[in-house]
């Protein structure tokens, strides 16, 4: 008996040990493959999130096709056909460059980085109508459907809210990690819960959904120059540092300073009040498109 539990003994520490070798090689692995990644961020995000690019004017960002800066136009960039366009601004052109990006057209498109010389954008083509659709009959009538919708299984970020006569919601919840037909489910689940220890009736409050286009890593921090690239009321910021992540949807910003919202909620985290001013502090920007209940439906919106 002593030598089947000396044997046992041992054998746990095998597995113990076993354990946390793997353990280490995945963090190595991890490490590794970080430490593999560009740490110029325009390239790190062409990396991930770009399958082809074209890249008007000079630099070494994309690996892919590059055109001189002097054939760019709005026509030639709407009708680029790779995933992502690249444009790096020469300095004596910088105003009348960014008077095209920003044009509505391109708005159309989400951005994937924003500086005053680089500008990184991301071809959007999905209908959102019938996701807004299939979320609004899934949380208030219960019928969860998403049949026919092709990207059901992917990753669609978005929040889901019940409004009162305030300008804040009653409740919200965002998705950021689930694919859309799990997300939409938990939605349902969730806001009704909420709604519930609120002593709320759903009935008698506005559904509203905020699609987040893609995060839009802002070059720089500093207000003045976030305040010229921030549609009031449709976009909204998201701040990482040193391990927090905190997101302010934009009803939290109108008619009050546009950092206060997401610094507000950094000191709630034990961040510092100048965080943003930090090293450590990635700043980004993302639009939503708005859908909002009407007529016991669900359409499109301004804001």
């Amino acid at each position: 008996m002593s030598h089947f539990r000396l044997t046992g003994e041992k054998l746990l520490k095998y597995i113990a040990a076993l354990v946390a070798l793997i353990f280490i090689l995945f963090a190595l692995i991890t490490v590794v493959v970080e430490l593999r990644k560009p740490t110029d961020p325009v390239k790190r995000i062409v990396d991930e999130q770009c399958e082809t690019v074209t890249q008007f004017g000079d630099g070494d960002f994309a690996s892919t096709t590059k055109k001189p800066i002097g054939e760019f136009s709005l026509s030639v960039l709407m009708s680029d056909t790779a995933q992502c366009q690249l444009v790096v601004v020469p300095t004596a052109q910088t105003s009348e460059i960014q008077h095209l990006l920003f044009r509505k057209p391109v708005a159309e498109r989400d951005y994937l980085y924003l500086s005053d010389r680089v500008v990184l954008l991301k071809r959007s083509t999905r209908n959102l109508k019938p996701y807004a659709e299939a979320v609004y009959n899934c949380v208030k009538y219960k019928k969860c459907n998403t049949d026919g919708l092709a990207d059901s299984r992917h990753v669609i970020v978005f929040t889901a809210a019940f409004f009162g006569k305030k300008r804040y919601p009653v409740v919200s919840i965002t998705f950021r990690e689930f694919a859309f037909a799990d997300a939409m489910k938990r939605a349902e689940k969730v806001l009704h819960a909420m709604l519930k220890t609120k002593n709320k009736n759903a009935d008698f409050l506005e559904f509203r959904l905020y699609f987040h286009g893609d995060y839009t890593l802002l070059g720089s921090k500093e207000l003045s120059w976030v305040r010229q690239r921030f549609v009031e009321g449709k976009d909204g910021l998201y701040m990482k540092s040193r391990g927090a992540k905190l997101r302010a949807m934009p009803w939290e910003m109108v008619h009050r300073p546009l950092l206060k919202a997401i610094t507000k909620k950094g000191r709630q985290y034990g961040l510092k009040k100048d965080e943003l001013e930090q090293k450590t502090a990635t700043l980004y920007l993302f639009s939503t498109t708005i859908f909002r209940e009407k007529d016991g439906t669900i359409e499109v919106s301004d804001g």
